[in-house]
């Protein structure tokens, strides 16, 4: 079962209302199935969305782009998503994790084929575009470099996160509804990044993230009231690949205010996306999540 969790996000820059679906997380890899896609392909077309978003991490590592059946799932589901409305994502951590044969640059090279040739649009400077023009609606996708991933560059990522934000090519503007897709929602809502890059973002409205897999917390532990809603752990690379730290962290899911945008933190589709055969029976009980926003003209 798929837990479809809804937002409304006003605002008078639109001309009419939307609806879009809000994915993240879905970490194809050899443990997942074409009726993993299937289940998630049907969630989707049943909402009818005008635009599909994906922030952020399609796999584990980079080798899982080149395994040939973790392709053809990959296609698949982009294929069946993009029939069902126009599709964009951008870059999360998990893209850029190298793998034992294959690199980021590897992954770079695979994702720019797929969006040369697939009917979707990777967001991102590496790849092509980074922002696109769909009637009264800006889209821009932006993934910072690896490093801000790592907890042993932890007191660097928001000075990488600012550097790389500035070197982009990304504008928003007062005259359309502008969305950002970011794979992680805790450096773009940090102080020091919000006053840097004000004049970047100020325009913003939708920020739509993913990165923190629900804080790994059940649902039923989160509905009876044992934990805040937004509290979790955060599961980060620490020196080398399979070096992992574990802490406490926010913005685990919901909605939360950055400059005049809605920031809207997806709880994510795979929470376990580890390739050890003991995270892939976690993942199988662990919920499937997605979200539905609608985008409604402001009278």
């Amino acid at each position: 079962m798929i837990h479809n969790e809804r937002f409304v996000v006003s605002s008078d820059k639109l001309k009419r209302d939307y609806k879009i679906c809000s994915l993240a997380d879905i970490h194809n890899n050899s443990w997942a199935s074409f009726d993993l896609w299937d289940n998630l392909i049907a969630e989707v077309y049943k909402e009818s969305p005008d635009y599909i978003f994906i922030s952020g991490d399609f796999v584990y590592n980079s080798d899982d782009f080149f395994v040939p059946n973790n392709d053809k799932m990959f296609r698949y589901l982009l294929r069946n998503l993009s029939e069902i409305a126009q599709t964009f994502m951008c870059l999360g951590n998990h893209e850029l994790k190298p793998g034992r044969k294959f690199n980021n640059d590897d992954a770079i090279q695979y994702l720019r084929m797929l969006d040369r040739t697939m009917d979707i649009h990777v967001l991102d400077k590496r790849i092509g575009k980074e922002f696109i023009d769909i009637d009264d609606i800006r889209i821009g996708g932006f993934c910072p470099r690896s490093e801000t991933y790592y907890k042993s560059c932890e007191n660097m990522w928001n000075n990488y996160f600012i550097e790389d934000y500035l070197n982009s090519l990304i504008e928003f503007t007062k005259d359309k509804f502008n969305i950002l897709l970011t794979h992680s929602p805790d450096t773009i809502s940090q102080k020091e990044v919000l006053i840097a890059l004000r004049d970047k973002i100020k325009e913003l409205d939708l920020i739509l993230c993913g990165h923190k897999h629900d804080g790994y917390i059940p649902k039923t532990i989160q509905k009876v009231g044992i934990v805040h809603d937004d509290f979790g752990f955060d599961v980060s690379d620490g020196k080398v690949v399979f070096d992992y730290i574990i802490s406490k962290t926010t913005n685990c899911r919901g909605e939360f205010d950055v400059l005049n945008a809605k920031m809207i933190v997806n709880r994510g589709y795979r929470k376990f996306s580890h390739k050890s055969p003991v995270f892939a029976m976690l993942d199988k009980v662990s919920s499937r999540d997605m979200a539905t926003i609608t985008l409604k003209k402001k009278l």
